[in-house]
């Protein structure tokens, strides 16, 4: 699947969950910015920002309730697509699959989340030792 800055405009204020069965690592973030970048070439590598994420406290195999906030992860995640299996899933998501690193990923669409009556929604408020949102602007 080829994508473009522009095709990712759909996830901004979306979210973005992230499994890693390797790390045990299993996240939720709010995506505050997402563009196409270049590794080896034009567009092989997409670039998202976060505005916040929470981790949780269990694994992608035994999730836990509680979640929480941890510096070390930062605010960023990148895929290179050449690595990465890019599938749309419906429901204005992107799932991504890179079986090298043990991830996968979820792309919520700010559409989606506002259709669903919150359904897909992660709030926020639910990540222990996460500062107060940043005012938009």
């Amino acid at each position: 699947m080829n994508l473009t800055t522009e095709d990712l405009q759909r996830f901004i204020g979306g979210q973005l969950e992230l499994q890693n069965s390797r790390e045990g690592l299993l996240i939720r973030g709010e995506i505050s910015a997402a563009t196409m970048g270049t590794f080896m070439r034009e567009n092989d590598t997409l670039k998202i920002e976060l505005a916040w994420v929470g981790k949780n406290d269990g694994s992608p195999h035994a999730p836990s309730s509680e979640w929480s906030a941890d510096p070390d992860l930062g605010l960023r995640y990148n895929a290179v697509l050449m690595m990465t299996s890019v599938t749309p899933i419906g429901e204005g998501r992107l799932f991504l699959q890179t079986p090298t690193l043990g991830e996968v990923v979820t792309l919520f669409s700010k559409r989606e989340l506002e259709s669903r009556d919150g359904g897909c929604t992660f709030n926020r408020s639910r990540i222990k030792g996460l500062d107060s949102p940043t005012p938009q602007p």
